[in-house]
């Protein structure tokens, strides 16, 4: 699921840069018929293992659990940094967060300080995605969301996958199952040959293509609340795709201005 998938690239990454990690905790064991029970898991697992040691924190959870996590950990004292996944970034942890009495009287009582990554942030975006906001907010008179903007490129994929398909307009004569069976064939191989970007299509901020985990290689970017806002960090980790242009690369990377990790620089 998320919370495990997520995890498991989060520690092999993170112990990769030589990251320590005190403990992992499972919320599983606080969750019964559906309902999560946040003060016992943090009473529980956090309080009672020296608190005041807590570095940081790491939340791969979803929306509403992670927004009861934090609640809790700021009610209980813990002013330790708190990091987490898309989940901490969309509406429905804000919704969550906002509606507790303490952010009602201080807005951005438990969300301020929070870092959370989103596959887009529109404030540091290029020059096309910046045009996608405009065309978007034009049309829909709202202001459109990363997902708006991961939509219209997955879109995009599908639309070239079909042209690349070639899929004939008359067909032989042939049961219609078998027909569709070889439509949807020619159109698995059009989107598989997508494997690097010389194949790839153009997106809103690069080429998309997919890897070897079918995946698409994408920049993520940092978010921090302020204010109860979610804007872009002051720095942002972005993959050098071309890391022979770079001048003076061992110099940097001892200066920590530029990373490796997972076989990519940063």
């Amino acid at each position: 699921d998320y919370s495990s998938a997520l995890n498991e690239s989060f520690q092999n990454h993170f112990q990769g840069v030589n990251g320590q990690l005190s403990q992992t905790l499972n919320i599983k064991n606080y969750k019964q018929d559906a309902n999560f029970y946040p003060l016992a898991f943090v009473n529980n697992e956090i309080l009672g293992d020296k608190p005041e040691e807590i570095g940081s924190v790491v939340l791969l959870t979803t929306a509403q659990e992670s927004a009861q996590i934090v609640a809790n950990l700021k009610r209980s004292g813990i002013d330790a940094p708190i990091i987490g996944g898309t989940p901490l970034f969309e509406k429905a942890f804000r919704d969550k967060i906002q509606g507790y009495p303490e952010a009602k009287t201080q807005p951005g009582y438990f969300s301020d300080g929070i870092y959370a990554t989103s596959p887009l942030i529109y404030d540091v975006s290029g020059e096309q995605t910046q045009a996608f906001k405009e065309r978007f907010r034009d049309r829909y008179e709202k202001e459109p969301s990363w997902v708006g903007a991961m939509s219209y490129e997955s879109a995009k994929i599908a639309v070239a996958a079909l042209k690349r398909a070639n899929l004939p307009e008359n067909q032989p004569e042939q049961s219609k199952t078998q027909n569709i069976r070889n439509r949807r064939e020619a159109v698995r191989q059009s989107l598989s040959n997508m494997r690097s970007v010389n194949q790839g299509v153009a997106g809103l901020d690069g080429t998309l293509y997919f890897n070897s985990d079918r995946n698409t290689p994408r920049a993520i970017a940092m978010g921090v609340y302020e204010k109860q806002k979610f804007i872009s960090a002051p720095i942002q980790v972005q993959p050098i795709f071309d890391i022979e242009a770079v001048e003076g690369l061992e110099e940097k990377r001892k200066q920590g201005n530029i990373l490796r990790f997972g076989g990519r620089y940063y």
